[in-house]
């Protein structure tokens, strides 16, 4: 039944094999065959990725009742635009460090014995690159740095350039957590009285057109620590000036 529900799913979305392959991973010819009732023992692995690049769950994929336009809609509605951003910025950075490894027809195994020294991080880092690889990795599963750091180490290595595109995908990927992060410091902000990181800090300078006109200074060339330090002093004397005419 799962072969019959890929190939309604599929068609209800106006997707053909090619393109749920190129989404999934899975071979297209292993997909048709699925859908023709011709290999009906798929592993959980291979039926979580369709079911990822279909947008529905592996329960969904299995069910016994026939799957109609209407399910197909309210089910759609779990997935937010940003989900399906998130989801294709997953893909095409996985794609693209794919493309790195077998530029130098690196195994994972051979790319991670290249960066890591230690046992116990080549094979949390061997585990990262494979699931980034299919598609079946998610932010909370390592910070922004340690990820850019990664990357920066797999390019290295392959002797290719750390492109403009890895960032932007990443970028994208952890756009909605530094939001998250940001609103947090600004909420706490009125609780411990001073900013502690560089993003809200920098935001916090930015909505100062005043500060900015005058000039004086230059963000870019400013450190982390210095960010926040200026934006600390800055609501300090915004403070004292405040607390001045305070009737």
């Amino acid at each position: 039944m799962f072969g019959e529900n890929i190939k309604r799913i599929r068609e209800l979305k106006g997707l053909g094999v090619n393109e749920l392959s190129r989404l999934s991973g899975v071979n297209a010819s292993y997909i048709s065959a699925m859908e023709r009732g011709e290999k009906e023992n798929p592993t959980i692995v291979t039926l979580k990725k369709l079911a990822d690049a279909l947008e529905v769950t592996v329960d969904e994929l299995m069910r016994s009742e026939p799957i109609t336009e209407e399910k197909l809609r309210k089910w759609d509605k779990k997935y937010s635009s940003r989900d399906l951003s998130e989801k294709a910025n997953y893909i095409e950075l996985g794609k693209a460090i794919e493309e790195c490894r077998k530029y130098k027809e690196y195994s994972i195994t051979n790319l991670v014995s290249r960066i890591a020294q230690d046992d116990n991080k080549r094979k949390k880092i061997e585990k990262i690159i494979y699931d980034l690889e299919h598609y079946n990795w998610t932010k909370e599963k390592l910070s922004k740095p340690d990820l850019i750091e990664l990357l920066s180490k797999i390019a290295t290595e392959t002797n290719t350039s750390y492109p403009a595109t890895f960032e932007k995908y990443v970028d994208e990927i952890y756009a909605d957590v530094e939001k998250s992060n940001q609103l947090k410091e600004e909420s706490e902000l009125y609780t411990t009285g001073e900013f502690t990181t560089p993003e809200a800090a920098m935001q916090f300078i930015l909505k100062q057109p005043a500060v900015m006109g005058f000039g004086g200074f230059d963000i870019k060339k400013m450190s982390d620590d210095e960010i926040v330090e200026f934006a600390n002093e800055l609501l300090n004397q915004l403070k004292l000036i405040s607390y001045k005419y305070k009737k």
